[in-house]
């Protein structure tokens, strides 16, 4: 990798700096860009250009670089207002607890987790006044400035402070002027014609509405235009005697993503889809901005005194489907994207424009972290760091820039705590706590204290696991991670079950028990998924045409994760090797209906596929009411899970079905009678079969039974005996005869696990 060179004698940082750039303080443009990718840009920070690079055009993103210095290590937090707190305060997101993003005064927007709970961050965000409440107290960047004899200009997305904090307008942290910032984190749209997102809906005014920007209302001008406007009408206004300082923090190019008509029809042209092709002119039009802020600059004599610094504040998303495209796929080579503790989440593009300090056309390898903007800023505006009650965590990194003085990145780790649940789900998305030392990355799951441990210089798709190969280096990187994450008092979540905190990554074993120093790692493509269905419990099966055929239940996310008991359906994919990736072909068993009468099978899930005696047999779950149901009445059970009246008798009336095929490409023929069901000696329910072949016709299935037992209602303690049988089954030659299906006759059970798992309902009183 090219790291930046430096002269080996160390200077003090002020004279690293030359007299003629220190005669007078420089104008500061700080372009920060939302949620924008590491390759969503036609300059490429890889070693080579990518796809991704040629599909994006961005040159005033080239301009700016061929100008001054590309940085390809610069690194943010996954999420937004940890990035921008971390940006103005100078503190690790650990330190500060603004660790998720804000929105209302005091309301958690963690989603939901089934094992986790999240601890009392600080969802109020920053502030500038002492014991606000769940609050980081801190002199802000913007603050120091203007103290320091800037004149501060705040444009486009804020996101420092909840709704009805004081740092939810940018002007009570130090900027003299806001220009269409507030709480939220998103523009409402970008249209002008729909009023930016103000527009009324049922009487009420959505708090998503860009605020300041009237008079552009019912107009064609975007967002981003609109925003590029403000700002230079701003600038013509300053106060001419003092520096400026313009934080030019774009909405762009978080979601909704809407067409930018300036651009769209350009990418269409090119083959991309509607939604990638919306989201390339977004990227465009910020480019456009950028590049309108750079002639303004030109045209007024001002650009050989202003640093022009261009970041963005988290990965791109890609977690969705709003860009188009293969999920988890929209920053590669980097894994995964905003959120996520992968290199897709934290990885930013930067660049900066320095006249007479930095060499134009420059690159540096060497990494930094969004709160070495703090310190850095403060200095190249000549400033000392003010006494701030504050801990500043960040480093300046204007010795990177200079190529003069100690190199800040040298022996440094970088730190990130995520405690929180982000939302959509994906690679690295979660509870995690990172360090990165070198070219030594350690991930940390804090739900089931997995350790990932990636060579980021040899690996930057981070592919390959190497804690099984390397536990002595896992453990001497845990080990710096939770002393850290000690030091500056971060938060863990706890398990909702037992209350108890997760471990620190120091609290777990040395390594994680692997094999992956025996095994070849598979590719992120390798993982099956699927934007609009939960795909579960597949079972995997060879074919005579030499492919590997995967069945497996799915059902919509629309209708939620509870829907498994209620719309599941058995589908086939296939791949030509084992470990995929495997395509989906088609749904073959499908229950679904709009009426079902009493005793339907309803769902479809946990699928064995096995070939006996010529013929395969699909082995499956269902279920039953005893009553006439709807389809809507099924679909409203799902969304309101366990708690719904028909929840119970779904659940405790799963049957084991089998159907047959002469080929794995169907027609599958269904047993309507269950092989196993609720009777005699199996108590409430028969679910999950595992099944071979013995002895000669004899077939042996494994199930797995669930009684639930409310003792006292009083009480209300319920217990869950597990019971686990083996059931030894034989064909019935006369059904066999008729259907094809081997019918399977309880010769005897075997009950050898029996677990008690006590837990608490609510009391009712």
């Amino acid at each position: 990798m090219n790291k930046c060179s430096f002269i080996t004698t160390s200077l003090l940082l002020a004279g690293s700096i030359s007299m003629e750039a220190q005669q007078k303080q420089p104008n500061i443009v700080l372009f920060l860009v939302d949620d924008m990718g590491w390759q969503d840009t036609s300059l490429p920070f890889w070693k080579e250009q990518t796809e991704l690079n040629r599909r994006y055009h961005t040159p005033n993103m080239e301009r700016l670089a061929k100008q001054g210095m590309k940085f390809t290590s610069a690194y943010a937090c996954s999420v937004s207002s940890p990035s921008r707190v971390s940006l103005f305060t100078g503190m690790n997101a650990a330190r500060h607890r603004v660790t998720n993003w804000t929105l209302y005064k005091n309301q958690e927007v963690d989603s939901k987790h089934h094992l986790l709970g999240y601890p009392d961050w600080n969802v109020n965000g920053l502030s500038p006044v002492k014991e606000t409440e769940r609050t980081c107290y801190a002199l802000s960047l913007a603050q120091a400035l203007k103290d320091g004899g800037y004149y501060t200009i705040h444009c486009g997305k804020a996101h420092f402070g909840a709704i009805g904090t004081p740092a939810e307008n940018p002007l009570a942290i130090g900027f003299d002027v806001n220009i269409a910032g507030h709480a939220c984190g998103g523009p409402g749209s970008y249209l002008a014609e729909e009023n930016y997102g103000n527009k009324l809906v049922d009487g009420k005014k959505s708090v998503w509405g860009v605020p300041g920007l009237e008079k552009y209302h019912g107009t064609d001008v975007f967002l981003t235009e609109a925003l590029t406007r403000e700002a230079i009408d701003q600038l013509d206004k300053r106060e001419q005697e003092k520096p400026f300082f313009l934080y030019m923090s774009h909405y762009a190019v978080h979601v909704p993503v809407a067409k930018d008509k300036r651009f769209y029809q350009k990418y269409l042209d090119l083959g991309l889809d509607e939604k990638e092709a919306a989201y390339a002119a977004l990227v465009e039009g910020m480019d456009k901005s950028l590049g309108d802020l750079m002639d303004y600059l030109e045209k007024n004599n001002l650009d050989e005194n202003t640093i022009i610094l261009f970041m963005s504040d988290n990965g791109g998303l890609s977690a969705t489907n709003a860009l188009g495209g293969k999920l988890h796929t929209h920053n590669r080579p980097l894994n995964s994207g905003k959120g996520s503790a992968y290199e897709g989440g934290i990885r930013e593009p930067m660049i900066v424009s320095w006249p007479g300090v930095v060499k134009p056309g420059t690159c540096c390898d060497d990494y930094l972290i969004i709160e070495d903007f703090y310190p850095t800023l403060l200095e190249m505006a000549q400033l000392k760091t003010p006494d701030v009650p504050q801990t500043i965590d960040g480093r300046s990194f204007v010795p990177l820039l200079t190529r003069k003085g100690p190199n800040p990145s040298i022996g440094r780790s970088l730190y990130w705590n995520f405690p929180n649940n982000w939302g959509p789900t994906g690679p690295g998305i979660g509870a995690t706590c990172t360090i990165r030392k070198g070219d030594w990355k350690l991930i940390y799951y804090y739900e089931d204290a997995r350790k990932e441990l990636f060579n980021i210089r040899k690996d930057i798709g981070e592919k390959y696991n190497l804690a099984g190969q390397e536990p002595e280096l896992v453990e001497t990187l845990s080990k710096e991670l939770g002393t850290y994450l000690r030091e500056v008092n971060a938060q863990r979540p706890y398990f909702k079950e037992t209350g108890r905190e997760a471990l620190w990554p120091d609290e777990t074993v040395k390594a994680e028990v692997t094999l992956s120093d025996k095994t070849t790692p598979v590719s992120e493509d390798n993982i099956f998924r699927d934007p609009d269905y939960y795909n579960w419990c597949n079972s995997i099966i060879k074919g005579d045409d030499g492919k590997y055929h995967l069945f497996y239940s799915r059902w919509e996310r629309s209708k939620t994760f509870n829907a498994w008991l209620t719309h599941s359906k058995v589908a086939h994919a296939i791949a030509d090797r084992p470990e995929g990736p495997y395509k989906y072909v088609n749904t073959v068993i499908d229950l679904d209906k709009k009426q079902y009468k009493a005793g339907d099978m309803i769902t479809a899930h946990n699928p064995k596929i096995k070939y006996f005696n010529g013929k395969y047999y699909l082995y499956f779950c269902s279920t039953k009411m005893e009553r006439d149901v709807t389809d809507k009445e099924m679909t409203e059970t799902a969304r309101t899970g366990y708690s719904h009246p028909n929840w119970k008798p779904l659940r405790v009336n799963q049957r084991t079905f089998v159907a047959s095929a002469s080929s794995l490409n169907g027609k599958w023929i269904i047993n309507k009678e269950p092989l196993l069901e609720p009777n005699g000696p199996i108590e409430t329910l028969v679910v999950n079969p595992a099944i071979t072949q013995g002895l000669i016709s004899v077939i042996i299935l494994l199930s797995k039974e669930i009684s639930l037992v409310l003792l006292n209602l009083n009480v209300t303690r319920l217990l869950l005996s597990l019971i686990i049988r083996t059931v030894i089954l034989r064909y019935s030659q006369n059904l066999l005869s008729k259907i094809g299906i081997p019918k399977m006759c309880l010769c005897g059970t075997t009950s050898f696990l029996h677990v008690f798992m006590p837990f608490f309902m609510r009391t009712l009183i």
